[in-house]
């Protein structure tokens, strides 16, 4: 064929590429309206859909296992820690040799046919022939070790072993928080639910003078002066109680948004106990306590962890600088008739060794070592932040106590006002408005005092955090709701009955007591009984 009967060819080609190319070019495609109100409501479904309804009061124990099973974060840091998993098992598979099946099928359109030329006469010294049929199947089956591949699978291996146990502790720091949270929201709303009733008949009351200060004004009872303070009176009594009427109903919309409760169903909470109300008395010393931080706090041993991945890239690094050896071994068969052998076997080893390596190897090596000087560094500064919050938090909580002490005293005395009050106005020797102003401020004190308590909670709950203590166990894998709270009321019960000093007790363990007795550090950490806490 000619240059010219080809160009019209080539041409005719050139444009269909072009054509078939411009058909296939891709353009953002937003999505229809229609399709987010559809996924909106399958969102919606999907949420609530396994979610157990609430048929009795919602108790402490109750709301907290809610929160480990229903909560969304929780589910997906679960979800996290099977993925991880899944992934170990791939790492473990790499370190295995490639086995690979291959098969295909050529066909020609004419024989293969060939002719020899003599390489010094130049003259044709065969007729023209050949060795293979036109239409040809040919599969092998082909194992492949490479060792360099394996020795970087292996610590790749390690790693992701290690990234399991990092999401195990994430996985800690998720249900801790979890807790501590439910807990504190659980004390805001239960105290809501207790004293909105009398906040909004007080300020039904304060609405209800405002109105007789209307008549006053119209028959001229008082003064203009006393009657405009006898309403700010009145005004300030009313915005101080919607404020905390604000307040309360924010607290059980925020208690229902941890334990996924839908936003359609109404609930109402069980009245907390005597004994629940108590604070338990922490003896353990504020030193055991950072003892015990450091052992089991959540975010350092997730350090620790990450200390060991990043070491491991040390050991990569040196491998890389060795040569690869290859060996393969295969089995083949090819149908073409003219061969031999049609089936036959071959083994093959081969060494490859990237030079550049050599180059970069120590730099690499020295950016490695760097990385785990950063994440030792890392965690050091961590270690510090956590000894200052359990010291804020141990500090906190003994303040709280003072406090809540302080407001139920408060209490007691703005009660003994009223009831002074209301036997005034039995006797009519007192006026509307001091009744209202001393309703108020014993529904005011006794509202401090209630958030005294949920003050005083939040506090435990932060030093309980801060220490890394596991109120439900980490290696919890039920997903029953009731097994789930008879393990969390278990845990209250001990906290109730002030057994919290003997979850805060690191183990025995032999081969870190030596270190422990040559560290020049104080204070040396305290190892006596085995903790509550999962470990």
């Amino acid at each position: 064929m000619s240059n010219f009967s080809r160009t019209p060819v080539l041409s005719v080609l050139l444009c269909s590429t072009a054509l078939f190319l411009a058909g296939c070019t891709v353009k953002p495609e937003p999505i229809a309206l229609g399709k987010h109100m559809e996924r909106a409501q399958l969102d919606m479904d999907e949420i609530y859909k396994s979610i157990a309804p609430l048929e009795n009061k919602l108790t402490l124990s109750d709301a907290i296992a809610r929160g480990l099973l229903f909560n969304l974060d929780h589910q997906m840091i679960m979800m996290e820690r099977v993925l991880q998993d899944g992934q170990l098992t791939l790492a473990n598979f790499n370190m295995l040799p490639r086995l690979a099946a291959n098969a295909g099928y050529k066909s020609r359109s004419d024989v293969r046919a060939s002719k020899s030329i003599g390489l010094k006469s130049g003259t044709v010294s065969l007729e023209d022939s050949y060795s293979e049929e036109r239409d040809v199947i040919n599969a092998d089956l082909t194992l492949s070790w490479n060792l360099l591949d394996f020795g970087l699978s292996y610590f790749q291996s390690k790693q992701q072993a290690d990234r399991v146990m990092t999401a195990v502790e994430r996985r800690r720091k998720v249900m801790n928080n979890m807790v501590k949270e439910v807990m504190v929201s659980y004390w805001k709303a239960a105290s809501a639910e207790q004293h909105l009733p009398q906040v909004e008949r007080l300020l039904i009351e304060v609405k209800g003078a405002l109105k007789t200060s209307k008549k006053i004004e119209d028959k001229d009872l008082l003064s203009p002066k006393a009657l405009l303070e006898y309403r700010r009176n009145l005004l300030q009594v009313s915005f101080q109680l919607k404020q905390l009427k604000g307040e309360m109903a924010m607290a059980k919309a925020q208690l229902a948004t941890l334990i996924n409760v839908p936003p359609n169903q109404k609930f109402t909470l069980a009245k907390p106990t005597a004994s629940a109300k108590k604070l338990p008395k922490i003896k353990t010393k504020m030193a055991e306590l950072q003892n015990y931080g450091l052992v089991y706090r959540p975010e350092l041993r997730e350090e620790a962890y990450q200390e060991k991945i990043d070491k491991q890239n040390i050991n990569k690094e040196i491998l890389r600088m060795f040569p690869g050896l290859s060996i393969l071994g295969s089995v083949n068969h090819d149908s073409n008739e003219y061969l031999y052998y049609q089936n036959w076997g071959e083994f093959t080893t081969r060494a490859t060794w990237n030079l550049v390596n050599l180059i970069q190897g120590p730099t690499a090596i020295k950016n490695a070592k760097m990385q785990v000087e950063i994440s030792k560094m890392r965690r050091l500064a961590l270690t510090a932040a956590v000894l200052g919050q359990v010291s804020i938090s141990y500090t906190q909580y003994h303040q709280s106590m003072d406090n809540f002490q302080t407001a139920e005293q408060l209490s007691h005395i703005e009660q003994k006002m009223l009831k002074i009050a209301e036997d005034q106005k039995r006797a009519n020797k007192g006026t509307r408005l001091e009744e209202i102003q001393i309703s108020a401020r014993y529904i005011a004190a006794e509202l401090d005092q209630s958030r005294a308590l949920v003050d005083a909670k939040t506090a435990l709950y932060n030093l309980m955090a801060s220490v890394g203590v596991d109120f439900v166990p980490a290696d919890t894998e039920t997903k029953d709701l009731s097994e789930m709270t008879d393990i969390v009321s278990n845990a209250l019960s001990q906290m109730e009955e002030g057994k919290i000093d003997q979850w805060l007790k690191l183990p025995v363990v032999p081969e870190a007591e030596e270190v422990i007795k040559k560290s020049e550090n104080r204070p040396a950490l305290i190892i006596v009984d085995a903790p509550y806490s999962a470990g």
